[in-house]
């Protein structure tokens, strides 16, 4: 994961309630030091099951094959269901520009 990856990572964690990744991005994330000193994540294997892998501060973690690798998904639902499209962005490419993604993030209301 490259530093424009990481930070756009980080910028719609903080900004989302939910997020959902590939597994790929997941395991870059366990990786990279910084990065996993933020995660909280899940053990149990009934939680881990339906998508939520772990927490960063209030927001919520999931893991979703329907996820490129490479890209992520937002939402600001309670509880979204990752193996949906309901209630998820689109999928955002993790090395858009900033303004890219403030673009996409002004679409809310159409997810």
């Amino acid at each position: 994961m490259n530093k424009r990856a990481k930070k756009n990572l980080i910028g719609l964690i903080h900004n989302s309630k939910s997020v959902c990744i590939s597994i790929i991005e997941f395991t870059e994330f366990l990786k990279d030091k910084n990065l996993q000193q933020l995660l909280d994540p899940t053990t149990d294997i009934k939680i881990l099951r339906s998508g939520l892998y772990g927490m960063v501060g209030t927001t919520k973690i999931f893991v979703s094959k329907i996820v490129q690798p490479g890209h992520i998904q937002v939402s600001e639902l309670e509880e979204p269901d990752p193996k949906s499209k309901v209630g998820w962005s689109i999928q955002f490419d993790l090395n858009s520009t900033k303004k890219e993604l403030n673009r996409l993030m002004d679409l809310i209301a159409f997810w």
